[in-house]
């Protein structure tokens, strides 16, 4: 079954009628990522078929970034740069996904994952017996052969990558949490590639941790700080990799009213809830009392200038008490970064959190 290039739109996506079936073949990092060597396609083009795999493994990020750095093989020619939509498929043809290469990532010319692609070796011509020349089809075979073997080559290399990349975002965790700069083991994420060249420097640019079950403590007691994210930046590991130096991070997480209210000493009967834009609620037994204002100095955060309504003023004298300044500090923050504000949110208290130079040792 043909394809018909005209029914194709200009997004590369065609009707029904004008796809066709083949199959796509995953090599090196991309095959481990996508976790299978190859997957049938039913499509008119090749942005079609890409759209399609991104919606499949959807739930595969890392797939879909080694995609991104992909080129690829359509029935034997190289797509180098052309649009994509406007490469048609073939009933019964191939998409070869040829892995990432880290080499030669500035060169000019058709690439290939970010390394050219080599130009076919020139063959002699074979003559038939009237005379005339005849093409030879071994060059375009051994050209191929050679493509696909050094992609393979270079998959390996990237495969070897990914996989110390792994190794040492779990080997990172482990060690924050060992070290108590983290209440539990985050999810580390080390941005950049290729990650190798910066274990020889020495220094990685971009690190990202998130959790949802960590805790922010005043020395008393610790409560839960939810949907925590924060983004180190040239972090400088030492040799033993036992010590390292933030430059600078930044990050956020979230502590709930009532854990809020845990936190303020001599307060057990109040309740705090959300009370608008840098404003909280408070209430004794359910019952509103006032409102106030929510501020921060370094690590302490105070709640202050409460207002008494309705049936409350009339008890004014027993409130005054519970309801001047509240405050509580922070000693025990993740990743060694400080307090820098704290907003109400309607879940709860918006902690935001930075640092400098931030030394970081287990």
């Amino acid at each position: 079954m043909g394809t018909d290039a005209t029914a194709v739109s200009p997004a590369g996506v065609a009707p029904a009628a004008a796809r066709v079936s083949g199959t796509i073949r995953y090599w090196a990092a991309a095959k481990a990522e996508a976790g299978i060597a190859e997957e049938p396609y039913l499509a008119a083009t090749l942005a079609e078929a890409l759209a399609a795999v991104h919606e499949r493994h959807a739930d595969r990020p890392r797939l879909l970034k080694v995609l991104g750095h992909c080129s690829f093989l359509v029935d034997g020619d190289p797509v180098g740069g052309r649009d994509r939509a406007q490469v048609a498929l073939t009933e019964g043809g191939s998409v070869e996904v040829l892995p990432p290469s880290p080499a030669a990532d500035r060169a000019a010319g058709p690439r290939w994952c970010g390394a050219p692609v080599p130009e076919p070796p020139r063959t002699a011509d074979r003559r038939s017996s009237d005379g005339h020349r005849s093409p030879s089809g071994s060059g375009m075979r051994g050209w191929l052969k050679l493509t696909i073997g050094l992609a393979v080559l270079a998959g390996l290399l990237v495969g070897a990558d990914r996989l110390a990349l792994g190794v040492a975002e779990d080997q990172a965790a482990e060690r924050l949490a060992a070290g108590g700069h983290m209440s539990q083991r985050p999810h580390v994420a080390i941005e950049g590639f290729p990650f190798l060249t910066q274990v020889v420097s020495g220094e990685f640019d971009d690190v990202r941790l998130s959790g949802d079950g960590m805790t922010v403590g005043d020395g008393r007691q610790q409560v839960a700080l939810s949907s925590f994210s924060a983004t180190l930046s040239g972090v400088a590991v030492a040799g033993d990799y036992h010590s390292a130096t933030v430059r600078s991070g930044s990050g956020s997480g979230l502590i709930s009213y009532a854990d809020a209210a845990r936190l303020v000493p001599g307060a057990e009967r109040l309740e705090l809830s959300y009370g608008g834009p840098g404003k909280v609620k408070a209430s004794v037994l359910g019952v509103p009392i006032g409102q106030g204002d929510v501020h921060s100095s370094g690590n302490t955060i105070t709640a202050d200038g409460f207002k008494l309504s309705g049936a409350a003023g009339l008890l004014n004298g027993r409130l005054s008490a519970l309801l001047g300044p509240r405050s509580f500090t922070l000693t025990q923050l993740p990743a060694g970064l400080s307090l820098v504000g704290a907003a109400p949110e309607p879940e709860g208290l918006r902690l935001a959190f930075k640092g400098e130079h931030v030394s970081l040792t287990g």
